[in-house]
């Protein structure tokens, strides 16, 4: 609590110098944190699910946040083998993470088949990967599921909209604006078991028979040439699709 006072006191003296350049917001012990830097913190925090209520609430947490840590390191609790392997976690997560940040800033619409969830991921995880919008078809039970996301400046120009959805698939009518073509692109997911697929063929086969520009089907359709090229599950008898 004395280290909490303490950077109170700091954080009301720093705010104050304003003729600084990139000036103290808050000081704990030998830590400072300087302006840009919480400006930086607080953005990022604005994308959470949960985002802090004010810039004064955030602060607090990050106070609370850094004497925690400064204790943490203190009772040298990097050495804890438990700790260390999670750190160790964490460090192969940053990795990933980095790796594939530019492969997903270039992702400008993605689309997720097979979800097995009702309610897809979670806000805080397709914010944080750069998309804007998040449409999801849920599961039935632990089968199927599509989670489509994009970016704002993707629907710029009606270059893309949401032209129709069901428990099936979602559809996306594209439009390139150089070339003029249009077409429909369907992201789709099929049911595994046979007794299902001749609803999903039918409404599928007829909404592509409605629409007069050319249609790309997307996803797992869940079909197979012949019954031996499955490997595992329950033998398929029957293939119910269209020719």
């Amino acid at each position: 609590m004395a280290l909490l006072k303490a950077a109170s006191l700091i954080i009301l003296f720093s705010i104050s110098a304003t003729a600084a350049v990139d000036p103290v917001v808050v000081t704990i012990n030998n830590r400072s944190i300087h302006l840009e830097e919480f400006n930086k913190r607080f953005d990022d925090a604005r994308k959470l699910l949960n985002p802090p209520s004010t810039r004064k609430a955030f602060l607090e947490d990050l106070v609370r946040y850094e004497v925690g840590v400064q204790e943490a390191e203190k009772r040298n609790l990097a050495k804890d083998p438990i700790i260390a392997e999670r750190i160790r976690q964490q460090l192969y997560v940053g990795l990933i993470e980095k790796e594939l940040s530019d492969k997903i800033n270039n992702i400008q619409m993605l689309a997720l088949v097979e979800t097995k969830s009702i309610t897809g991921p979670t806000k805080n995880t397709w914010r944080k990967a750069g998309f804007d919008n998040c449409l999801v078809v849920p599961s039935l039970g632990l089968a199927g599921g599509i989670c489509l996301l994009w970016k704002n400046y993707q629907m710029i120009d009606d270059l893309c909209e949401i032209a129709h959805t069901s428990t099936r698939f979602i559809v996306v009518k594209y439009k390139n604006l150089s070339t003029n073509i249009c077409m429909m692109l369907i992201f789709s997911y099929s049911p595994p078991r046979e007794c299902d697929k001749d609803a999903f063929w039918t409404e599928l086969t007829n909404f592509i028979n409605c629409c007069d520009i050319p249609c790309l089907v997307i996803g797992d359709l869940n079909e197979i040439k012949s019954p031996s090229e499955k490997m595992g599950g329950t033998p398929l008898l029957t293939q119910n699709s269209p020719g």
